[in-house]
């Protein structure tokens, strides 16, 4: 019996030390591999590998080394930094410490750990991130914008520009660092040179314009090559709010554009935007947030980003000395689109409308594939829902047009999505389609951020799983670069309110940490010297402070915090988060009591009355207002007692 004992033990041991222990899922700022960041002290997270054969696994130890070169990681000179082995169970943002970063440098790191089972991992595979710029003085850059006539109190068509270069050597290594007012879409040679859609993202742009980072090394060649930038009105420039608003930061589309290449040889080139780029109109004649998007393809301009074209009926653009202070590397999550979804059924309604319905209410737009004649006009109108009737139903999209309109230009088959508009729907009306409609070329386009899921959710109860189901698309249809209060209507602004109440429910879906770490820095940027937080942020409408809306400042943060352990929600954001309070205190005197004022109170009140105060069942305003006022006191108070350690 005492053999057996002893061959069981050394067994299990032996089982115990055989078993792998593994790293996975490395990320930089919550990215993985990301190009184009700005923070000079980025934090590296990873992941133990699970083993369903032990329990209680815990790192116990890490190693993390950062290097420029992966092949040469033994020379002192490519060691950026080295922790050896550190006494750690810590595996979650771990703080860069070690040699300054380096601008428009690529830097690869490799963690390896050790567990409570006292076994040692080997090293993981190389994740990497590379910097952007960290001074504006690396900027050669010119703003240019395009003398092209326009009308500043309406919608204009969208303008294209473009420029030919010429690189002499072999291509080692290109960077394309680009931003707009407005929002673009960048080309080189007849390729789309960036993923992302709505850039450079909305933000406080007087204050905070993000421009991207791409890598196009694969995009040029030696010799003669072309690129091209299409911009629009986006944020920036186009309908936004209420009655007509517009030009909310300015009144004229520009670019700023910089693509630095490096040659085998080790020199290196840089093309700029510049005083000799040409700029025309195009084929989309109007793209707005609300509106849609129209694409006349008899205004066709070829192949336009392609060298030898002949531009000679375009027309110059200027060069304008916008200080270049408020410029930063991008720190949101990108807007791609994300999933397509098939059409459910083709209706005929009672009003005789051809509508197809994609089952599902989203955020994007529709892609489609039709065959006209030229001249011939396909409108397509988007809608989330069918009257009691079983009609097209708009009335709540208020003045909001969420119209994409195709001009043909030949009887050849086309296949088009809108570029620069997105839209709220399940329902689409289709309008001047010749012949019968095959479901199967339409495609509902997902849009919004790119949050990775965090896990997944489901039960016994299909009605709990609907709500989760319900849930998620909310946050799908409402998180694109900003948090939205809706997709579809005239509205789509970033509602403090909104975005507090649901954080926390945000955060447990999906990583949202860059997401809310960018539109954080927006609301600190925005806030009011006073103290109030905007309505909404970015902020437009020039209305702030009341609570449940700027507590914003205060509760996301900490819920940050406390979902992803990252104290630099509540460092970055403390001076914020005090300044909210104090204007609180302000308004609520010795007493303590909040009643002065205006406040939002029961937004969602069951009933919608017009003398609010005298229903039955509605909370009093100045009850509200001061238990926010009493919570976000008490989060400051916590935050202070975490940043003090």
């Amino acid at each position: 019996m005492r053999n057996i004992i002893v061959f069981i033990t050394l067994f299990l041991i032996f089982d115990v030390y055989s078993q792998k222990l593994d790293t996975y899922d490395l990320t930089t700022d919550y990215f993985c591999n990301p190009i184009g960041i700005g923070n000079l002290k980025p934090r590296l997270s990873w992941k133990i590998c699970p083993d369903t054969s032990l329990k209680s696994i815990m790192q116990t130890n890490y190693h993390i080394q950062v290097v420029t070169d992966t092949l040469n990681i033994a020379g002192a000179d490519d060691i950026t930094w080295d922790t050896k082995k550190l006494k750690s169970d810590q595996s979650v943002n771990a703080v860069y410490n070690g040699k300054e970063l380096i601008s428009k440098t690529r830097y690869y790191w490799r963690v390896k750990i050790w567990d409570n089972h006292n076994r040692e991992s080997e090293w993981s595979k190389f994740n990497s991130f590379e910097t952007a710029f960290f001074d504006t003085s690396e900027w050669k850059a010119k703003w240019i914008e395009p003398s092209v006539d326009e009308d500043h109190n309406s919608d204009n068509p969208c303008p294209y520009l473009r420029y030919e270069f010429e690189l002499e050597k072999d291509i080692k290594k290109a960077r394309l660092y680009i931003t707009s007012h407005g929002i673009y879409s960048a080309y080189i040679n007849d390729e789309n040179a960036t993923d992302h859609l709505f850039t450079p993202g909305w933000t406080s742009y007087h204050n905070r314009l993000q421009f991207q980072t791409y890598d196009v090394t694969s995009l040029l060649k030696k010799g003669e090559n072309a690129t091209g930038v299409i911009l629009a009105d986006g944020w920036y420039r186009g309908r936004l709010a209420w009655e007509n608003a517009r030009n909310h930061y300015g009144e004229k589309l520009g670019v700023l554009y910089q693509l630095e290449v490096e040659y085998n040889d080790g020199t290196k080139e840089i093309i700029t935007s510049n005083k000799n780029w040409k700029a025309s109109h195009g084929p989309i004649i109007l793209s707005s947030i609300y509106d849609g998007e129209i694409y006349d393809a008899n205004k066709g301009l070829g192949n336009w980003t392609m060298p030898g074209y002949n531009d000679k009926n375009w027309k110059d653009v200027t060069e304008n000395n916008y200080s270049l202070g408020n410029l930063i590397p991008n720190e949101g999550l990108p807007v791609k689109i994300i999933q397509e979804l098939k059409v459910k059924r083709k209706i005929i309604t009672p009003e005789n409308d051809l509508v197809l319905d994609f089952g599902q209410i989203v955020t994007g737009g529709v892609q489609f594939s039709a065959i006209g004649n030229k001249g011939d006009t396909v409108s397509i109108y988007h809608a989330e829902v069918l009257d009691k009737d079983g009609n097209f139903y708009t009335d709540n999209l208020r003045s909001a047009k969420q119209k994409v309109q195709y001009v043909f230009s030949d009887d050849l088959e086309i296949t088009y999505h809108p570029m620069f508009s997105f839209q709220g729907f399940r329902y689409i009306k289709i309008e001047g389609f010749k012949g019968e409609i095959d479901i199967n070329n339409f495609k509902a386009l997902v849009i919004h951020s790119e949050m990775t899921p965090t896990g997944s959710f489901a039960c016994s109860d299909s009605l709990v799983n609907q709500l989760q189901s319900n849930i998620k698309w909310g946050q799908k249809g409402n998180f694109l670069d900003i948090p939205t209060d809706c997709p579809q209507r005239d509205e789509r602004l970033g509602w403090t309110g909104d975005a507090q109440a649901f954080s926390s429910t945000a955060i447990f879906n999906y990583n949202v940490a860059p997401f809310f770490r960018k539109w954080l820095n927006d609301m600190k940027t925005d806030q009011n010297e006073n103290g109030a937080v905007p309505f909404v942020i970015p902020d437009i409408l020039n209305g702030s402070g009341s609570t449940g809306w700027g507590d914003a400042a205060t509760i996301i943060p900490y819920e940050l915090y406390l979902k992803y352990g990252d104290e630099r929600f509540l460092e970055d954001q403390y001076q914020s988060m005090t300044k909210w309070v104090a204007y609180l205190k302000d308004l609520a005197g010795p007493d303590l009591i909040v009643n002065s004022g205006f406040h939002f109170g029961d937004w969602l009140y069951f009933i919608h009355p017009t003398d609010w105060n005298n229903k039955p069942g509605y909370t009093d305003i100045d009850l509200i207002a001061t238990a926010f006022f009493a919570y976000s006191a008490t989060l400051c108070m916590q935050a202070a007692r975490i940043q003090i350690g």
